[in-house]
């Protein structure tokens, strides 16, 4: 019998507090997703992954926050949300810290391991004079989200639950085939972003912007 993780447990309590009936996919042959939800008129499948330990990249001198683990889960949630969506329904994948404060997962977390790793690429001006400069800022790799690649995938969600009260954040991905309309996900979620020029060339703002609905 398939044992409940403390974030399905949250993620069927934000649900009901919300009066949303979160409806458990069967397991059947292959992988599935967890959940299907009606947002309105719209169905939506949802896949709920638990961080339950500080990941190994994560760690060291410093305290870094886990792009590695969000940038994973993206890849490893992709094939049960396509699947059980069947390319007609939005889906989401929520993540959920249970690791502790050393392992945040906010928007810079978020946007990296959808976008990329964030950084500048410099190059050398020799008019007048030698000069180090700026060619572009934002971006530049190991991005799991593009115009090419997971455009089944339509929301990532921070789920976070303190002073017994749950919340929840989505990330729109701008390149989704089936986005989920703001205005659709506005009950069921405490805010939402869009980084609405992530592949744009010269200098883009790590942080996504908010969505007001």
């Amino acid at each position: 019998m398939r044992t409940t993780t403390i974030s399905e447990e949250l993620f069927e309590r934000l649900c009901l507090e919300h009066d949303i009936v979160p409806r458990r996919i069967p397991e059947g042959f292959g992988e599935a997703a967890d959940y299907e939800i009606v947002l309105g008129a719209i169905k939506v499948v949802v896949e709920v992954k638990q961080l339950d330990r500080t990941p190994p990249d994560a760690q060291g001198a410093g305290v870094r926050a886990p792009s590695g683990w969000v940038r994973k889960q993206i890849g490893d949630s992709y094939a049960q949300l396509e699947k059980s969506s069947g390319g007609r329904s939005p889906t989401i994948l929520v993540l959920y810290n249970n690791a502790g404060a050393l392992s945040w997962i906010d928007s810079f977390t978020i946007s990296t391991a959808m976008f990329g790793d964030f950084g500048m690429k410099l190059g050398l001006k020799h008019d007048p004079e030698p000069e180090v400069v700026v060619v572009r800022q934002g971006f530049l790799g190991r991005r799991k989200v593009t115009r090419d690649t997971c455009r089944s995938l339509s929301v990532v969600a921070v789920m976070d639950s303190s002073d017994n009260q749950i919340t929840l954040k989505a990330y729109h991905n701008p390149f989704a085939t089936i986005p989920l309309p703001p205005d659709a996900l506005a009950g069921l979620t405490h805010v939402q972003f869009v980084h609405p020029e992530s592949h744009t060339s010269g200098v883009v703002n790590w942080s996504p912007l908010r969505i007001e609905v």
